[in-house]
């Protein structure tokens, strides 16, 4: 799903992703920057960043670098993030790799696995840039209490990061009573080595 940028670029231009600034997505954002600033301060690396909403909720005593990556131009473009303070690079999650040597104390996967094709081969990937310690968060909404069609690949998703041996650090649900969205935030800290292994 992520192989069309300029579809993404459309629909970014279009505001079909504008609602990632409404109230009703703070909340699980929030527990996000509370998650780095609690277990992985300093180095931040957010997979999907969007526009860079994430960004905002970060405390700014606890953030040395953040980079944020997406597929899109056009949400990048929208973030308007200081470029002293923040560094944005165009490439799908696949695709990105950080410089050689460079490390990260926390990475998020902010409402992306669903777009992966193997998202487990790319937290055990990303799992190798973080610095010692590192922590990984992940965001996961269920839009609808009923399902939709990428709950298949996110219940597996799941089940895979609870087989993992990664430790969790902490996990909290968040249901959103207007829009009925749910959302699954966990912080893991794989340790830089392969859970499988």
């Amino acid at each position: 799903m992520t192989s069309d940028a300029g579809r993404w670029d459309r629909e970014y231009q279009a505001g079909r992703w504008g609602y990632l600034g409404e109230p009703r997505e703070q909340a699980r954002l929030a527990i996000a920057a509370l998650y780095v600033r609690l277990f992985g301060a300093g180095a931040v690396l957010d997979v999907g960043c969007g526009s860079g909403q994430l960004h905002r909720h970060l405390d700014p005593r606890c953030l040395r670098r953040y980079t944020g990556v997406d597929f899109s131009r056009a949400a990048l473009d929208a973030a308007r993030l200081d470029p002293t303070a923040a560094t944005l690079v165009q490439a799908s999650a696949e695709a990105y790799a950080p410089a050689p040597g460079e490390r990260f104390d926390a990475i998020l996967f902010n409402e992306i696995v669903y777009f992966l094709a193997d998202p487990m081969a790319e937290m055990r990937r990303y799992a190798g840039f973080l610095a010692p310690a590192g922590v990984l968060i992940v965001s996961i909404t269920r839009a609808r209490p009923e399902g939709g069609s990428w709950d298949r690949k996110i219940d597996a998703f799941w089940h895979d990061l609870d087989t993992s041996g990664w430790p969790t650090l902490d996990e909290v649900f968040l249901g959103h009573r207007a829009s009925g969205n749910t959302w699954r935030i966990r912080a893991l800290r794989p340790g830089g080595g392969d859970p499988a292994g």
